[in-house]
């Protein structure tokens, strides 16, 4: 699960309010677990009380040195927290970078590389199939 700014935010609560599913369920959906494989979280907005464990799904975190506090700061805190819960989760924080850089051809290095930097981390959490 990716999601950037607000949407961040709600991946990060996706990743930490799943549940398992209902065994027997009628419809097969609802006999299906709600836990994201891994949660991308870009310049997102910090959940308050976030509920951390081991089995929080994996995390890549990337911001900018420029976006507004709770931001450039809370996002290296929920690193930390992530790592304290022996959660796996790798952190980029991008220099004279703000919010809001997406993924535009405009953008030049460093923010041109989060997108690659990504994949790579998506390899080494073993979640891309190689032909």
């Amino acid at each position: 699960m990716m999601g950037f700014s607000a949407g961040g935010e709600l991946a990060a609560m996706a990743s930490t309010r799943y549940d398992a599913g209902v065994a027997g369920a009628a419809d097969p959906i609802e006999s299906e677990s709600s836990k994201p494989a891994f949660q991308a979280l870009l310049y997102p907005a910090i959940p308050h009380n976030m509920s951390l464990s081991k089995q929080t799904p994996p995390a890549f975190l990337v911001c900018g040195e420029d976006d507004r506090p709770d931001i450039a700061e809370g996002l290296p805190q929920l690193y930390l927290s992530l790592k304290h819960a022996g959660v796996s989760a790798e952190l980029h924080i991008l220099a004279r970078t703000g919010h809001g850089f997406g993924v535009r051809p405009g953008n030049r290095p460093p923010v041109s590389d989060w997108p690659q930097l990504f994949v790579e981390w998506l390899d080494v959490q073993g979640m891309l199939e190689h032909k």
